[in-house]
């Protein structure tokens, strides 16, 4: 007992020695950094409801108004808007052509899709009526990115190996980034940086929304082919799902990956609720992967989950901690069989707390 008194008094001396070198500041910014992102209690995963969506065609994008709770659906040639709580379809937003991608915004009342002839539809999310019709320079718009701090929308396009940044105050284009690959998908920090998918090579472009140049291009070897891309501004880390079955983590502020993980799908949507912790990564076949972030550079594969059905496209509903999937008939019954419908949203959700075993 002695001996361990006294070396407890020499570690104490120690620590007040070695104060001034910086130690405390240290230990605050660990502190900082290994804060737990996520409890040690985890859920089962299950589909809590199926809404199926009668007409209009295929399913091509998702976008989600946590304000409104509402459900906007793209189709070939009109996006329907759903009462997510209800079910109930509660109006379209009709001759659109046939959207690619959507984009919502909800405080500024204002959603944005892209379609497949080249063109940029402004709507408005209390009237559900279209504003404006953009012709955007190049070709396959295939993704949409707004970014909060300048308050633009970024057009991808796939096949342009270009990125087009329009104006959402006076609906514009203001400009267009060269890329050096097709971009996949991209996601905003709300701070000045867009972060673009890269598929080949593998790389993440840095975007400067303010004067839109492009700053630099992050590796995510052993990454292959990236399709998805979600952010969690909080920890600055971006999740990148790749075709190669990994989700890559990578840090945008130092340029390197910061971990990685194999997962059961080849992940072409990604999705990240900011409260529960959870990576979603959807396989277009119908397998969901759900990752637990239990540190901003430590995770687990929490679930996985088959849906029967390819998906299309998918949205997060914060609030109820939900994911909300579009899945497509697998099959062609006959279509005027009520049973298989065309088009199911499928809401996502934890149904029972089970204690999440140690990693």
């Amino acid at each position: 007992m002695q001996i361990f008194k006294a070396n407890l008094r020499w570690m104490f001396f120690l620590l007040v020695w070695l104060a001034p070198a910086g130690l405390p500041i240290q230990l605050r910014s660990v502190a900082q950094v290994a804060r737990p992102l996520a409890s040690n209690r985890v859920s089962a995963f299950q589909i809590l409801h199926r809404t199926a969506l009668s007409g209009g065609g295929p399913v091509t994008s998702l976008a989600f108004d946590s304000v409104s709770r509402h459900l906007y659906a793209a189709r070939p040639s009109e996006i329907t808007v759903l009462d997510i709580d209800s079910g109930h379809t509660i109006g379209q937003i009709s001759n659109t052509g046939e959207v690619v991608a959507l984009v919502v915004i909800p405080e500024l009342s204002r959603g944005f899709a892209s379609t497949a002839d080249n063109t940029l539809v402004v709507f408005d999310l209390t009237s559900l009526r279209k504003i404006a019709t953009l012709s955007i320079p190049g070709k396959s718009p295939d993704n949409l990115a707004y970014d909060s701090s300048t308050r633009r929308v970024f057009v991808m396009n796939n096949r342009s190996q270009s990125v087009v940044a329009v104006s959402t105050d006076h609906p514009s284009v203001l400009g267009t980034i060269s890329l050096v690959d097709d971009p996949e998908a991209a996601v905003a920090d709300a701070s000045g940086h867009l972060y673009i998918v890269l598929s080949d090579p593998a790389e993440l472009a840095v975007i400067d929304t303010s004067r839109m140049t492009l700053l630099q291009r992050v590796q995510l070897s052993p990454c292959v082919e990236p399709r998805g891309v979600s952010i969690d501004v909080h920890a600055r880390r971006l999740f990148v799902g790749c075709s190669n079955g990994l989700l890559a983590v990578a840090d945008p502020d130092s340029g390197r990956l910061a971990a990685r993980l194999s997962i059961e799908s080849n992940s072409a949507n990604v999705a990240f609720d900011p409260t529960s912790h959870f990576i979603y990564l959807a396989d277009p076949a119908g397998m969901i992967s759900i990752v637990s972030q239990r540190f901003p550079d430590r995770y687990r594969l929490a679930s996985s989950l088959r849906t029967g059905r390819p998906i299309v496209a998918m949205a997060v509903d914060p609030a109820h901690h939900h994911l909300l999937v579009a899945v497509a008939r697998k099959a062609r019954p006959d279509p005027q069989d009520a049973r298989h419908p065309a088009n199911l949203i499928l809401t996502i959700g934890r149904s029972e707390n089970v204690a999440e075993p140690n990693p």
